[in-house]
């Protein structure tokens, strides 16, 4: 699995999900149409945790009990194209569409390991334990991550049942345990482990929306609140896909050093071409290395001249260490100029750090060496959606719950505007930075977040909201 076009594939799938879509191939908005019930806040107000609540944790590291469940055969599931295509179908039926008899009989066939679930789940640690540096930063597999979305995907249709057939209080252990796990998986040190643990986050999420439709399901808007924001942490996995070239290869950290021959840079400058052709499928028509080195040269003994060394220096290097020099030099430069956004709030980051990868893709090929970047950066901005739109689910989630508090204390009644709910503050849209559309006709209101206008309209969520009477 080499990362760089599993990313890409990861963030594509991610950006076109939805909560609740047929099978139609048109791109459309994603609608969700929910019956929801009035409830007032619990007392105490946040009796309903999401997570496990610290005291309760064990200090014991989940990675162990997973690899546990996968070493007495508990691997991938579903086994077959069919019933993965199952999953994804009754995943995102509507509740009012939802066969409890079929999924269960999904279960039977593959059966979702709860207990093991619920067992990490309730652990303080999670370490992964990567090799880093030890090899390869993009050659290090990661076989544990489908199987175990797999096994948090069957355990949110678990969940689904749950609620279908009126089960609040499992329903909302169901969610706790599946949070968790999204949670310790995006603790991986790679941006894959983080969007495993978005994807898992993202199939919870969509049944907290579904729980508020149950007459005995508790408000969970100081639960929702209650979560970390970010839900995912992904400093540590962004450190170490910043540095991935420092962590594969030894000479990355020092490409002029001296004292090695004309045969060993040819063959670390062919080794990483060779990387590159497994990282990718996206590569340049004429990517022989052979071309590469001969158009780059020139740039490449310029840039020795332009970096400092004299003439006489410059001609001492050897033309594959001057291409190494260049292809170091350049990547190093492009990264630190598109990282440098991605540590700024998404609405003051994104717009910048969309121009340095656009600034990225118009580099002249013969200025840069290996155009590493032109492979590797640009998944960056789709992890960075990925990341907003999970942030953004929340809180709609929240808004929902303050419109259920709302009813409870106004008859049942939803509220003309959200500016008529005070009885809590309605979150406002984190991707726009204003509130969320709101508007009431009849008994039906609608809930919307637009889609930014540089972002496909699958995107842009729309709920459309009945309370039930009692």
């Amino acid at each position: 699995m080499y990362r760089t076009s599993t990313l890409l594939a990861f963030c594509a799938l991610l950006a076109t999900c939805s909560f609740a879509q047929s099978d139609e191939t048109e791109p459309r908005e994603q609608i969700i149409e929910l019956t929801i019930t009035p409830a007032a806040a619990p007392t105490p107000a946040l009796e309903y945790p999401l997570l496990p609540p610290l005291p309760e944790l064990q200090p014991q590291d989940a990675v162990l009990i997973y690899a546990r469940m996968f070493s007495m055969g508990f691997g991938p599931s579903p086994t077959n194209d069919v019933d993965r295509e199952l999953l994804d179908k009754y995943l995102s039926a509507p509740l009012s569409e939802f066969s409890v008899k079929e999924s269960r009989e999904l279960l039977e066939r593959n059966v979702v390991r709860d207990g093991w679930l619920a067992n990490a789940a309730m652990c303080r640690d999670c370490s992964w334990q990567l090799p880093l540096g030890e090899r390869p930063f993009f050659a290090i597999l990661l076989p544990e991550l489908h199987p175990l979305r797999q096994q948090a995907w069957f355990l949110a249709l678990k969940t689904k049942i749950q609620i279908a057939e009126g089960d609040a209080d499992g329903a909302m252990e169901s969610i706790r345990v599946g949070y968790s796990v999204a949670r310790q998986v995006a603790s991986g040190p790679t941006l894959i482990h983080v969007l495993v643990g978005v994807s898992i986050a993202g199939a919870f999420s969509e049944r907290v929306a579904e729980l508020g439709t149950l007459p005995n399901a508790p408000n969970l808007y100081w639960s929702l609140s209650q979560l970390p924001s970010p839900f995912l942490n992904a400093r540590d996995a962004l450190a170490a896909e910043m540095y991935c070239m420092e962590l594969s290869y030894p000479e990355w950290s020092n490409p002029r050093a001296g004292g090695r021959d004309e045969a060993y840079w040819d063959a670390f400058l062919s080794q990483l071409h060779h990387d590159m052709l497994l990282m990718g499928d996206k590569l340049p028509e004429d990517f022989a290395l052979a071309t590469i080195r001969e158009k780059s040269y020139p740039a490449a003994k310029q840039h020795l001249l332009d970096t400092g060394m004299s003439q006489e220096e410059a001609e001492k290097i050897c033309p594959a260490q001057a291409t190494v020099i260049l292809t170091v030099d350049t990547y190093n430069r492009h990264r630190d100029d598109v990282f440098k956004w991605a540590y700024l709030p998404f609405e003051t980051g994104q717009a910048g750090l969309l121009k340095a990868i656009e600034k990225v893709g118009t580099t002249p090929s013969n200025d840069q060496g290996l155009p590493l970047a032109q492979l590797i950066l640009p998944s960056l901005a789709h992890f960075r959606v990925a990341l907003q739109r999970q942030e953004r689910t929340f809180a709609l989630l929240r808004t929902i719950e303050a419109l259920r508090m709302h009813a409870a204390e106004h008859n049942g009644q939803l509220p003309v505007s959200l500016a008529d709910v005070t009885c809590v503050p309605v979150p406002t849209d984190p991707w726009a930075g204003n509130p969320f559309e709101y508007s009431l006709d009849g008994e039906v209101a609608k809930l919307r977040a637009a889609a930014p206008k540089w972002q496909p309209v699958e995107l842009t969520m729309e709920y459309r909201l009945r309370m039930r009477k009692k």
